[in-house]
């Protein structure tokens, strides 16, 4: 079958210049002509608004547990997808200590209940029980009111009066109830007495107690409340419950609370906030530089970890990949994260996100150095200057490099995707208005992204987050200074440590492998570490030519010409060094090994190379000698289009 060719163009006919990121949208837009986009997702987990369970587990090093990409065993709803950081404190006998939203997952509603599993936090056998937890899913709710209670008095009882769903409360009153809904505003108004002493701080609590509990604190509504301040809480999509507006006591004596009911919203005013189509990028960010992209990318979306998170980033003119298990692209003015100005930052406290805009999954098993809460690894918006400290960029793979000399003319992405497996593209850069004598003068970053199942791993264990680059020997009069070869570079490693990478099985720390692949139409050097391909001259090889013999006459026997083979070469493997190879390059992408009869032939991107009526090929990249014996040779990497 023929490939399908698409071309995204940017500055059309030279009208301008473009910029990194030009060249990121335009990425975008031929990701979605060949369909990588995995389409909208919502209903995205981003917090947790009560827990129960859990037990106790003692550390046998009396050190805290973590458990860092926990998944869930069953839930209540239909959301799929979603881990939690869990932390076992010993200073609190091995109980749970904090929960965060690690993966976002997908399909959940507010007020779900997700359960993780006791073997899966330390086991039952240990002391551990199951652990239930109510989710927070990020939406917009319509039809919000804004409330204000108003808290008073101090020392010896706290009085409060305000407005709520029912009404005004009337005079201020100790122990007072009022209701509301989700996607209410309240504001709360500290009034209470000066006692000069901690004791004036007041917060929203889960529990209607003195001295709070880590695991007890509202993460939305922030750190607690000086007096005669004012803060306003908006009850996200599963905050419904019963909460307690209480004042911080140390001593035990007992103190009034002022209970907070939140009912559900409304069914019709909740509206799920989605990610990413199939068209646009999962997550992007273009404010500062280097830009920044989320390709969501399912390839076995029946699996655990078939759904990989591709990061391109540009840089100095180079775009560079990451690949990761998992991703949260949410802000923090979604939901609070853990770093939210609002909240004590020396504390874990319990039921937030980690960083917004991240990699998701396991420290050294998905991301890189750092847990979620870690600005240093795999944090989209973590831009700083030309670094890209965020995304590993010291060891992220660059898959594509832009022609920065040319930003006045325009600039092609040439997409060829197979007709044999749609689930491969190669994407090549090209500058169509641009006079040049070689291909290496208009033809820049050709590469592919892996996509594609494989019979050697399971993505129920592992995930793929890698991709190819093709690099060519520049081509031109090249004579005794080297010879045509194109490199293909292949990324072993999704980012800095991601074991789980399913490449990693073969690369083990390494993070690429090349191959040179040279044309032995080419009669130059071929080194040992290069592939060779099956070529005979059709001229027949000759056996022994000008070799004097014992009469002084030369031997001119010579392999039969019918010998003669130059075969397209197809079946091309991702790599010659990965073995058992898992997975080749569909047949109608080739390689084309050639010697021409003209000096200073100029063969571009996008002409064609005809072997019979029936079979065509198109050049997408080369590397040649225009002088090579006044002939014209090399190897070209084609596309079948007839």
């Amino acid at each position: 079958m023929a490939v399908a060719i698409h071309t995204v163009g940017i500055n059309t006919a030279d009208a301008g210049s473009w910029s990194q990121n030009d060249a990121l949208e335009a990425l975008g837009i031929g990701l979605s002509l060949v369909n990588f986009h995995s389409g909208n997702v919502s209903g995205l987990a981003v917090g947790i608004s009560t827990m129960s369970g859990g037990g106790k587990v003692t550390n046998v090093n009396s050190g805290d547990l973590y458990y860092h990409d926990t998944f869930t065993s069953s839930t209540t709803g239909i959301g799929t997808g979603a881990s939690f950081y869990v932390r076992r404190e010993a200073d609190f006998g091995g109980a749970i200590y904090t929960v965060h939203v690690n993966r976002p997952g997908y399909g959940y509603t507010g007020g779900e209940v997700v359960t993780i599993s006791a073997e899966d936090i330390g086991g039952s056998a240990n002391g551990a029980t199951d652990l239930d937890l109510t989710l927070v899913v990020d939406a917009d709710i319509s039809g919000g009111v804004a409330y204000a209670i108003t808290a008073t008095g101090g020392q010896s009882e706290i009085l409060s009066q305000g407005y709520d769903r029912n009404g005004f409360s009337g005079t201020a009153v100790t122990s007072q109830t009022y209701t509301f809904k989700e996607g209410d505003s309240i504001t709360f108004h500290n009034d209470t007495n000066d006692e000069y002493s901690n004791y004036e701080v007041m917060g929203l609590n889960r529990q209607p107690r003195i001295g709070w509990a880590n695991t007890d604190y509202v993460w939305s509504f922030g750190d607690v409340q000086n007096r005669l301040t004012d803060k306003t809480w908006t009850p996200s999509w599963g905050e419904r419950g019963e909460y307690y507006y209480v004042r911080n006591y140390t001593n035990n004596a007992a103190r009034d609370v002022i209970t907070i009911i939140v009912e559900p919203a409304d069914a019709g005013n909740i509206s799920t906030v989605s990610y990413g189509s199939t068209t646009t990028w999962y997550d992007k960010n273009s404010t500062g530089a280097p830009s920044a992209a989320v390709l969501r990318l399912e390839v076995d979306n029946t699996k655990k970890y078939g759904v990989c998170h591709n990061v391109f980033f540009v840089n100095n003119n180079t775009i560079y990949m990451n690949g990761y298990s998992g991703y949260f692209p949410i802000s923090d003015n979604r939901y609070p994260n853990y770093k939210s100005s609002s909240i004590d930052t020396s504390s874990e406290y319990h039921g937030g996100h980690g960083f917004e805009h991240r990699a998701a999954g396991s420290q050294y098993l998905d991301r890189g150095h750092g847990d979620i809460f870690s600005s240093n690894t795999g944090y989209l918006y973590n831009v700083t200057g030309s670094t890209y400290d965020g995304l590993d960029y010291d060891t992220a793979m660059s898959v594509s490099s832009l022609p920065s000399t040319y930003t006045g003319y325009q600039l092609d992405l040439q997409i060829y995707q197979s007709g044999i497996d749609p689930n491969f593209a190669v994407f090549s850069w090209k500058l169509p208005t641009l006079s040049a004598t070689t291909i290496s003068g208009t033809t820049y970053g050709t590469f592919f992204v892996h996509n594609f199942n494989s019979s050697i791993w399971d993505y129920d264990h592992v995930y793929l987050g890698t991709a190819s680059r093709i690099d060519h020997r520049g081509s031109g009069d090249i004579s005794g200074n080297d010879e045509p070869y194109l490199r293909i570079y292949t990324m072993l490693e999704a980012n800095t440590t991601a074991r789980r990478s399913a490449l990693h099985g073969y690369g083990q720390g390494t993070g690429y492998r090349y191959d040179d692949w040279r044309s032995q139409a080419y009669a130059a050097y071929n080194p040992h570490s290069s592939p060779y391909f099956y070529y005979r001259h059709s001229t027949g090889d000759v056996d022994y030519t000008n070799q004097m013999t014992p009469n002084s006459s030369s031997h001119q026997d010579k392999v039969d010409p019918a010998a003669a083979y130059n075969a397209v070469i197809k079946g091309i493997p991702l790599s010659t060094y990965l073995w058992p190879c898992p997975y080749y390059l569909p047949d109608d992408f080739v390689f084309i090994q050639f010697e021409y009869n003209q000096i200073s032939a100029n063969i571009q991107q996008g002409d064609t190379v005809t072997i019979s009526g029936s079979e065509v090929y198109t050049v997408i990249d080369g590397s040649y000698d225009t002088n090579y014996s006044s002939r014209t040779a090399g190897i070209l990497f084609c596309a079948r289009t007839t």
